[in-house]
């Protein structure tokens, strides 16, 4: 199946050839969260908004991807004073950000703010992108204020605030004083479907509610259960590589389009900690659901235009009652896990429907980056003109001539 494409761009620059110079001289850091509980991470333990998770697996994974790419030094290192020892010995060039901090309120957005801050070099969401994209709350706000659709939802802050009733002025606003449930009850900040739940009773909300806030130390938002099924498509820029040069560039392009398959009588996707089979089962849409993935399309290709992204995102939706798609969420970094090419999951259908490997796929995120950052923000690139100053014209040195515009 033919992923979905936008405009054709043209490149000012040989991508190509920086690629090549990052290969051979950059010493690339791979970024996993720190763990809050060890002695020394933190100053003092506060509380995790968004459930604490090291995705040090997921890291290592890319790091080998990376190094199976041609590059030539990469390691790991953790979010916390190891990542920060690091910057002051100036022992990297590149931080590719695969963590999501290590505990407090937006935390996604932590290690891009302090990088942003240091003019350091990195592969990441920027910082107001990964703190919005991750806060639900936001998201869907933001949703409602560029017209695309979401559920209809409330905020509720936990403590005196948990009571939900019909006669409240927001719920009346939001779901007509007739709707009584079902009902999604979800933390503002969260990954793989932690602590969300179906509620079918009124009743039973204010008490999960103060439960859940106090957990968090954060709201949590009341959504109107959507019944039909649920799908999921990625999006990213449209650069093409073949053998590690680029062949083609449009400007978005969105892939992926799948249904989520559900285990018998579970109503939403509940991701299991060390979940023993497929992670995240899927089935790729088919050609006779052509107008189902152009909606989804449309979608994808406005949030992530809308946002003036440069990194992948994986977007939920979710059929009502009505027969029309929903956001559910936006994932600020999708589970790049490298799939077992036997399974059927999310990322699986995604890299089947560009036609690529694991490896081409995180060549792809690396190349999508960098050619967005010379475009349109190449100060941010300032601490790497001297590496690629190393390979300045000289020579016999082809590589360097092709970096001539950069430079």
């Amino acid at each position: 199946m033919a992923a979905s494409s936008d405009t054709v761009l043209a490149a000012p620059h040989d991508l190509g050839a920086m690629l090549d110079v990052l290969r051979e001289r950059a010493a690339v850091g791979v970024v996993y969260s720190g763990d809050p509980d060890a002695p020394g991470n933190v100053i003092e333990r506060t509380a995790n908004a968004r459930p604490w998770k090291s995705y040090k697996k997921v890291a290592g994974q890319i790091a080998e991807a990376l190094s199976q790419k041609g590059f030539k030094s990469v390691e790991l290192v953790s979010e916390g004073p190891e990542l920060q020892r690091a910057l002051e010995r100036r022992r990297y060039q590149l931080l590719w950000l695969n963590s999501a901090g290590l505990q407090g309120k937006g935390p996604t957005a932590h290690a891009p703010a302090m990088l942003e801050s240091l003019g350091f070099p990195y592969v990441g969401h920027e910082p107001l992108q990964a703190a919005l994209l991750d806060d639900k709350v936001l998201l869907k706000q933001w949703l409602r204020g560029v017209g695309l659709p979401t559920a209809p939802f409330i905020v509720r802050a936990g403590g005196s605030r948990s009571l939900v009733l019909r006669t409240d002025p927001d719920y009346a606003r939001e779901f007509g004083p007739g709707f009584a449930g079902p009902y999604l009850l979800k933390p503002a900040l969260g990954r793989g479907s932690v602590d969300v739940q179906v509620v079918d009773d009124i009743s039973t909300l204010a008490p999960l509610i103060a439960e859940l806030t106090a957990k968090t130390n954060d709201r949590v938002i009341v959504e109107q259960f959507l019944p039909g099924q649920e799908y999921c498509v990625w999006a990213a820029r449209g650069l093409q590589l073949r053998d590690g040069r680029v062949a083609g560039h449009q400007e978005v392009v969105s892939f992926g389009h799948s249904e989520r398959l559900f285990p018998f009588r579970e109503r939403i996707f509940l991701k299991k900690e060390n979940q023993i089979g497929i992670a995240d089962p899927a089935r790729m849409l088919s050609d006779k659901e052509a107008a189902l993935r152009d909606d989804m399309s449309y979608i994808a290709r406005a949030l992530f235009k809308g946002l003036a992204l440069a990194l992948p995102i994986r977007i939920d939706l979710r059929l009502g009652a009505d027969g029309l798609l929903s956001v559910l969420e936006v994932n600020p970094k999708p589970d790049l896990a490298q799939p077992d090419p036997k399974e059927a999951g999310l990322l699986s259908v995604a890299l089947a429907d560009l036609g690529v490997s694991y490896e081409d796929l995180i060549l792809k995120v690396l190349a999508d980056w960098l050619d967005f950052r010379l475009r349109f923000s190449p100060a941010s690139l300032s601490m790497l003109i001297p590496l690629f100053a190393r390979y300045a014209p000289q020579p016999g040195n082809r590589a360097a001539a092709r970096c001539g515009d950069f430079l």
